[in-house]
C-alpha cells in the first residue's frame, strides 16, 4: 500500500511539473525583412533591424541608418575567437558617434560607459547571436560589440530611431 501511495504520489509531481505552456516563447526568432521600413508599434513582435558582423578587429553592420520606434532584433556574427555579445546603445542629445569614438583610448579597449549613454531595454537569445532591443526613444544610437573575458569593446556604427510618419 506505501508502494502504491508512493507511485501515486511522484505521479501526481510529475504530472504537475510537466504541464504544457501553449504559445512558448522561441529561442530564436524568424527573419523578418526590413526593405520598406516597417512601423512595428512598441508592442509588435520584433522586426529585424540586420547583422552586425565582427571579424576580430572591426565590425561592419548591414542594416538601415534609420528606422521608426519600435522593438527589433540584431543577429551577431561572430566570426572572431572573443566569444561577443552585441549591445545597443542610446547616445545622449549634444553627443555624437564621434564623440563615442573619441571617448573610446582605441578599438577593443573597454571602459565604463560615459554618464551621455543609456542602455535601451534589451533581451538575449540563448545562443548569444541575437538580441531584441525596445528603441522606444527617439535619438541617435550606436551598435556595439565587447566581451568579458578579458573586456573589451568595439563601436560599429550609428543610426537614427525616429517617430514614426516623421520626415
Amino acid at each position: 500500500m506505501q508502494r502504491l501511495m508512493c507511485v501515486l504520489l511522484l505521479a501526481g509531481i510529475l504530472m504537475a511539473c510537466t504541464s504544457s505552456t501553449p504559445d512558448a516563447a522561441p529561442t530564436s526568432l524568424p527573419p523578418t525583412e526590413i526593405s520598406g521600413l516597417p512601423t512595428p508599434t512598441l508592442v509588435d513582435e520584433p522586426v529585424l533591424f540586420g547583422e552586425v558582423t565582427f571579424d576580430g578587429s572591426e565590425c561592419t553592420v548591414e542594416g538601415p541608418d534609420e528606422v521608426p520606434r519600435g522593438v527589433y532584433y540584431f543577429i551577431l556574427n561572430d566570426e572572431s575567437d572573443k566569444k561577443l555579445q552585441l549591445w545597443v546603445n542610446q547616445i545622449l542629445e549634444g553627443k555624437t558617434f564621434e564623440d563615442l569614438l573619441g571617448w573610446q583610448d582605441e578599438p577593443g579597449v573597454y571602459r565604463p560607459p560615459p554618464a551621455w549613454i543609456e542602455h535601451p531595454r534589451s533581451t538575449y537569445s540563448f545562443d548569444a547571436e541575437t538580441t531584441v532591443h525596445y528603441l522606444d526613444q527617439v535619438g541617435s544610437y550606436a551598435t556595439l560589440v565587447g566581451g568579458y573575458n578579458p573586456s573589451s569593446l568595439w563601436f560599429c556604427e550609428p543610426f537614427r530611431v525616429v517617430e514614426v510618419g516623421s520626415e
